[in-house]
């Protein structure tokens, strides 16, 4: 995976001391990724971003089915051929964003909404357009914004 394309939009806020690494095949970044959720599981670095170019629109779909890593959990963003990849650490970052909802939830309660009036959904994958996609960990949609096709 070349570094053609290179996208100013990940590359613009890199700090001096980043480290660029190739990645030709699917296992080198797999063991990149692994060695990434090492560091951060012995707290050796917070360092959770591996930033990737030249890809293919077939390994951009690999990389959304989040097997293709093999146990590695993480977030994906992409834009073109350019793509980010966030390395989630530990359960409990999960754990953190289920208790922001909770509490959220609780806040509506105290004002007199009803948690069913808004939806939150689970590291969804949000395309705009057929060139770029961005996985956020979980989402508030407000009631302004739910429309029939949520299940609820």
């Amino acid at each position: 995976m070349s570094n053609s394309n290179i996208s100013g939009a990940f590359t613009s806020s890199l700090p001096d001391n980043h480290i660029v690494q190739v990645f030709s095949s699917m296992e080198c970044l797999r063991a990149a990724a692994n060695d990434v959720f090492s560091s951060l599981d012995k707290q050796e670095s917070t360092n959770q971003w591996l930033l990737v170019f030249g890809l293919s629109s077939t390994t951009i779909k690999r990389l959304e089915d989040h097997d293709c890593l093999e146990g590695i959990n993480y977030r994906f963003q992409w834009e073109g051929t350019s793509g980010l990849i966030k390395v989630i650490p530990t359960v409990h970052h999960e754990s953190v964003t289920s208790r922001l909802m909770f509490s959220l939830n609780d806040a509506f309660a105290r004002i007199g909404l009803d948690w069913r009036d808004a939806e939150w959904v689970r590291a969804a994958t949000y395309k705009p357009n057929a060139t770029k996609g961005k996985e956020a960990d979980d989402a508030f949609v407000p009631p302004s914004r739910c429309t029939p096709d949520l299940v609820r």
